[in-house]
């Protein structure tokens, strides 16, 4: 299947990093929202945040094979930052004033700058447990 071959990919590619001294460090995938996400937004993204949110089991239900590959790649880390682009059950459209999505599949160079420390350190994080300073 495509979810198989995916994996494989991954797996397959990153297999031989770690022995050679490069660390992999693997990110889940951001969340996808609907194609009328952004018209919503200009419609209601002030007024009524909430009525342009996608639900969080909707968002990531696109398959991202990193977690399963991480699993089978030895020395690999894998970093979820979901919990900043969505609640336990919602994916706002909008956070701290600013649009998380630019597209179905993309996420807003504003949104992004904000979340740059975060990544930063998850990224230092998955280091440090690599052994990698």
């Amino acid at each position: 299947t495509r979810n198989k071959a995916t994996v494989d990919g991954l797996a397959e590619a990153w297999t031989t990093q770690p022995a050679k001294g490069v660390p992999v460090i693997a990110i889940r995938d951001n969340p996808h929202v609907s194609e009328t996400h952004t018209q919503c937004v200009e419609r209601f993204g002030l007024t009524d945040p909430a009525k342009c949110a996608t639900s969080r089991r909707q968002a990531f239900a696109d398959f991202d094979g990193t977690m399963a590959a991480v699993k089978r790649t030895p020395g690999s880390t894998h970093v979820d930052m979901s919990d900043y682009y969505c609640t336990k059950t919602t994916c706002p459209a909008v956070i701290g004033g600013v649009m998380v999505n630019r597209d179905p599949g993309h996420l807003t160079a504003s949104y992004v700058t904000t979340l740059a420390p975060y990544l930063g350190e998850a990224i230092r994080s998955a280091l440090r447990a690599q052994g990698v300073d």
